[in-house]
């Protein structure tokens, strides 16, 4: 299992937003930090516990979205592993596939930018990104709470 893995860094989630509050929960109570695909989840009570569980087991929470890259992942779950520090190897693998490895000058799918952003936040002991804090998030999820109220749009078992 991969929040069991020493080797792992860090736990990508792009799977369907209404899994990821389950995923990360399982991450981060395994301290295993989390980079996050958007929406981090349904509604604003669910991604309050998951900003909660970071902070209680001190642990990097950080969603995908505003580092300047906007990317599409099948679903599943990927995980991120840096192979070397100085030639800055990334590799990428989608559970139940073989891993690809990329070289940061290589074109990562729109991850780069992201990756690069958890992986400084890692390095420098950061449990919430300044690019993508967690008063974002919520703030961003409020507002799509609203709307989703205000055009009546009910997520049956999540509201």
């Amino acid at each position: 299992m991969m929040v069991g893995n020493a080797e792992v860094d860090i736990i990508y989630i792009a799977s369907p937003h209404a899994f990821h509050a389950e995923y990360a929960l399982l991450c981060m109570n395994n301290k295993k930090p989390v980079l996050c695909e958007k929406a981090l989840e349904i509604n604003q009570s669910e991604v309050e516990l998951m900003v909660k569980s970071a902070r209680e087991n001190g642990v990097l929470f950080m969603a995908a979205s505003g580092v300047g890259t906007d990317i599409f992942c099948e679903k599943g779950t990927l995980h991120l592993r840096r192979l070397n520090a100085v030639d800055q190897w990334l590799e990428i693998e989608k559970q139940g596939s073989e891993p690809k490895r990329l070289n940061w000058d290589e074109k990562a799918c729109g991850l780069k930018l992201e990756a690069t952003e958890a992986m400084r936040c890692l390095d420098e002991s950061r449990l919430q990104s300044n690019v993508m804090p967690h008063s974002m998030s919520l703030c961003l999820i409020k507002t799509l709470d609203k709307i989703r109220n205000e055009a009546g749009i009910i997520y049956p078992g999540k509201d």
